[in-house]
């Protein structure tokens, strides 16, 4: 943190430091700090900690779905020009995580501070693609078939988050498909979802309420992501059950601690696990997977059978 710090330290009155509101060190970033600040806040009074109010943006309304984040974002009037006050803007972006529409909007705040139009960075967001193995989706381009995903979690805290992410997309998609299971023509669906005026039918798990305010744009952002998956799935039949399951190991020689901590963090989170072998170094694989395993809670119904991962398999060794 101390040396993120220095990099504060030396911008001058002209620049502009961008930080988000969330992050326990904000406020010591800007702390002393001779420039512009621009904070990234949730919630009314979140961002005042760090920033004045004119320098405080709000991320509203985040939306995940099996093909990425959607969000609103708000920025002061001191973005705008005088006497045009900015708009808010629906942002939309085939990334996957909660944590990427922080990121989204923080990049987005970084391009306005540059003064690059604000709405065309965020249309240029739809096409952005993906870290590779940060929640990598692997065969995005395929509307059947589970949905797969890649991350280089490697501690209790970054598989956490990533089976809550996996978790709540999982959720989303059985929602979609009980509506798609409860129409009588699959079509119908689709239709509403290409027209603005059908918003508050079908498709939109916030309709019920939504006829009660005024739309937001973030209801257009569920409408369209809600139409993508339709579409995708209108010609495949529902899946009777869909469960979450994980393939991990731990490396060797490396913190030993953290093993069983892994373990118990994906025995709450997942349905199904796969423990696998992950560079050993010089320690005994089988001795790993053991420690992983006793994070496990002995009540839970989780069968594990653990080996060595197959050559060439992208999966680790079955489940009994």
């Amino acid at each position: 943190a101390r040396a993120k710090k220095r990099l504060f330290e030396g911008l001058t009155s002209g620049a502009t430091a961008v930080l988000n509101a969330q992050d326990p060190a904000a406020s010591d970033m800007a702390e002393g700090c001779a420039a512009r600040i621009w904070c990234l806040a949730e919630s009314d009074g979140q961002g005042e900690a760090v920033a004045p109010p004119e320098g405080v943006w709000h991320l509203d309304d985040v939306r995940q779905s099996p093909t990425g984040i959607a969000f609103t974002l708000t920025a002061p009037p001191s973005a705008g020009t005088p006497g045009h006050p900015p708009e808010p803007v629906l942002v939309r972006a085939p990334l996957m995580g909660r944590f990427n529409a922080d990121n989204a909007a923080l990049s987005l705040m970084c391009v306005s501070a540059l003064d690059f139009d604000l709405q065309r960075a965020a249309e240029a967001l739809e096409h952005v693609p993906g870290v590779p193995g940060r929640l990598e989706r692997i065969g995005a381009d395929s509307d059947r078939g589970p949905i797969v995903l890649v991350d280089f979690a490697h501690t209790p805290d970054a598989l956490e988050r990533v089976l809550q992410t996996a978790r709540g997309m999982l959720e989303r998609t059985a929602r979609d498909s009980a509506h798609l299971q409860d129409a009588q023509d699959p079509a119908e669906h689709l239709q509403d979802a290409q027209d603005p005026a059908g918003r508050t039918r079908n498709l939109q798990d916030v309709a019920a309420h939504a006829q009660d305010r005024p739309p937001t744009p973030s209801d257009q952002a569920d409408q369209d992501m809600a139409a993508q998956d339709v579409a995708g799935d209108a010609a495949t039949p529902p899946r009777p059950e869909s469960r979450l399951a994980v393939v991990f190991g731990c490396g060797g020689d490396r913190d030993r601690a953290k093993r069983p901590e892994m373990g118990a963090v994906a025995a709450r989170l997942a349905d199904l696990t796969y423990l696998t072998s992950d560079n050993p170094r010089t320690e005994d694989p089988h001795a790993i997977l053991d420690q992983i395993e006793q994070g496990y809670d002995q009540q839970r119904k989780h069968a594990l059978d653990h080996g060595e991962r197959p050559s060439g398999s992208p999966a680790g060794p079955a489940i009994r």
